[in-house]
């Protein structure tokens, strides 16, 4: 009976232990002047450790080496960093780290230490709990990294995955000011994954500066409570990104705020009971805000000095604050706020100085007190194929109606190709030729000229043509709903 019990443990031990690794224990510290330097070779740490060195305890020198502390502790009497590596293909895992002071050094710290894993870490009582510096293609995998000034912090690099880890709690006091910390940061790194991950009671779950190509998903973002300066991600200078199936509840300030940060796409994230939920300021251009929940927030979308951004299928169900969507100083947008918003203050629609957006295919009929502000000379704002119940224009500013035209060239019995289509909609001329259908290109064409004490009506005029045909033309009238003219 006792064979097949040894069989299973020498099988345990070959899955936890590479065949061709050494295997080394060890019971104290191991730092600059004792490192661990043979490769391929797996330290087991057999007891917890205690260190009153004036150094960093554990350094890591040769590659593929394993520190496997067995589930043990390391705490640092003095302010220095626990377990330290520079070598390509280091392993850590299962290190409780606990330095019981907040100075400037990480707990676990890697440079240049590309093709390293990090696996079931704790690091609690540091200034920083994880810091991976100029190191690429590094596994950060269920980590525990809480009660620390600063989380985890990824500087440099580029292909790094942080999948399932616990990164909560992170911050300090500061009188006066409040609190901050940082759950997640992340620095001038490119091509991450960030993935399934529980962010959770930091000031600032995750920061990005100067980032680009990082895939952020199906991470758990809850807010810092009673603290205003509570975010989900905060970005800067960050392009590329892609922000997918995340969570963000609770924050007091913003889930998504981004600044001078273009071209990211944040599609299919759930964003419920936060101060805001998308915040795209000070050149933030060209993003793309899509097939989101967001739900009981004081303001839903807010852009500012922001061009090009795409901003369309989301569910917004209901705001409380006195804009449920903003635009102040920026062009260039375009919108769609769908037909399922219900709004109960001021103005569900607020376009602040800001020119040539498109707001289209939306429906507001419990738009709030005021319905759609338009103000501080805000020009040339398009509402395409839109229905509401209240607009307010103030002196100076315009709002532009419009709707979609289908334009269908026959001989009566069936399409015709090459026709000629010249339009006119007064404030423009155009012309197209119909493809096979006998279709032109969708037109979105101007059907009145609002501002705040009269309308002004535009008309529309088609005129259709092709050697060997007999031209027609319909109008000039007015487009009062979207129709097909054939």
């Amino acid at each position: 009976m006792r064979a097949p019990l040894v069989l299973t443990a020498v099988i345990l031990l070959s899955l936890a232990v590479p065949v061709s690794a050494a295997v080394e224990h060890i019971t104290d510290c191991r730092g600059p002047f004792n490192p661990l330097e043979d490769p391929d070779t797996v330290y087991i740490l057999d007891n917890d450790i205690t260190s009153g060195i004036t150094d960093m305890c554990m350094v890591i020198t040769a590659e593929n080496i394993t520190l496997d502390c067995n589930g043990h502790e390391i705490k640092e009497e003095v302010p220095f960093t626990a377990i330290y590596s520079e070598a390509e293909s280091s392993t850590i895992r299962g290190c409780n780290v606990d330095m019981k002071s907040q100075t400037n050094l990480p707990a676990i710290k890697l440079v240049g230490a590309n093709n390293s894993y990090l696996y079931n870490n704790t690091a609690v009582f540091n200034n920083m709990g994880i810091y991976v510096v100029n190191s690429s293609n590094v596994t950060l995998e269920k980590n525990t990294v809480q009660q620390n000034f600063m989380g985890m912090t990824i500087s440099g690099g580029s292909g790094n995955m942080v999948l399932n880890n616990t990164i909560m709690v992170n911050f300090i006091i500061m009188i006066p000011g409040g609190s901050f910390g940082v759950g997640l940061a992340m620095v001038g790194t490119t091509g991450n994954i960030v993935h399934g991950n529980d962010i959770l009671l930091n000031p600032y779950n995750m920061q990005e500066v100067g980032c680009s190509g990082n895939n952020i998903t199906g991470n758990t973002f809850y807010g810092f409570p009673n603290l205003m300066n509570s975010y989900g991600i905060s970005m800067s200078s960050t392009s590329s990104d892609l922000v997918m199936g995340n969570t963000f509840y609770k924050h007091l300030n913003t889930a998504m705020n981004a600044e001078e940060s273009d071209h990211n796409v944040f599609r299919g994230n759930n964003l419920t009971m936060n101060l805001i939920g998308f915040y795209l300021k000070s050149g933030s251009d060209s993003n793309t805000i899509t097939d989101n929940l967001i739900n009981r927030s004081r303001s839903a979308v807010m852009l500012s000095s922001s061009t090009g951004n795409i901003v369309e299928s989301n569910i917004i169900p209901s705001c409380t604050g006195s804009f449920c969507v903003s635009l102040a100083n920026s062009d260039g947008n375009m919108l769609s706020l769908g037909s399922g918003l219900s709004y109960s203050g001021n103005y569900v629609l607020y376009l602040q100085g800001s020119n040539n957006n498109v707001i289209y295919d939306t429906t507001l009929t419990n738009s709030g007190d005021y319905g759609i502000g338009i103000v501080q000379n805000s020009v040339n704002n398009t509402f395409l194929n839109c229905s509401y119940d209240k607009m307010t224009i103030e002196p100076g500013s315009e709002a532009v109606s419009g709707w979609y035209v289908d334009i269908l060239v026959n001989n009566g019995t069936k399409p015709v190709q090459g026709a000629i289509v010249n339009m006119d909609n007064e404030d423009w001329t155009s012309s197209e030729t119909t493809g096979l259908d006998g279709y032109i290109a969708r037109q979105n064409i101007v059907g009145f000229v609002k501002d705040n004490t009269s309308e002004s009506q535009r008309t529309f005029q088609v005129i259709a043509s092709k050697p060997g045909h007999i031209s027609d033309s319909w109008g000039p009238a007015q487009v009062t709903d979207n129709m097909v003219i054939g």
